[in-house]
């Protein structure tokens, strides 16, 4: 599960858009002018319009599983008494004379976690500038 911001779901789908719309669409033509060169053996037009394929193929289908798999979260309505995704922490510890703040971006089941039923132990964060 992929939790996204609004604003990040957007974008993801503009993305997607513009792949299946205006880039898919293009590469077809590419593909087709290069396969009425002649022999495909011999051809590296062919063979680079075939990788430019695969590569747009699978970008696609990523962001549509992304998309299939995510979930909007809206960080106003998440709770600001305890921590939670989103959630900004600072600590004591300097670096570089600045402090380091940390954003909670997920949990993570553990082993542990899952022979013991609890459902996460660790916590993904990701540095921010404080």
């Amino acid at each position: 599960m992929e939790y996204l911001s609004k604003q990040r779901y957007d974008e993801i789908s503009a993305e997607l858009s513009h792949l299946i719309n205006e880039v898919y669409p293009t590469v077809q033509e590419d593909l087709a002018e290069a396969s009425a060169q002649g022999d495909r053996s011999d051809n590296a037009g062919y063979r680079e319009a075939r990788r430019i394929q695969g590569k747009t193929i699978s970008r696609i289908r990523f962001l549509q599983k992304i998309l299939e798999h995510s979930r909007v979260i809206d960080p106003e309505v998440l709770p600001k008494d305890r921590v939670s995704l989103l959630s900004r922490m600072g600590s004591p510890a300097k670096f570089r004379g600045r402090c380091i703040v940390h954003r909670v971006a997920g949990c993570v089941k553990t082993e542990k976690a899952a022979l013991a039923g609890s459902p996460s132990l660790g916590i993904i964060y990701c540095r921010c500038r404080g």
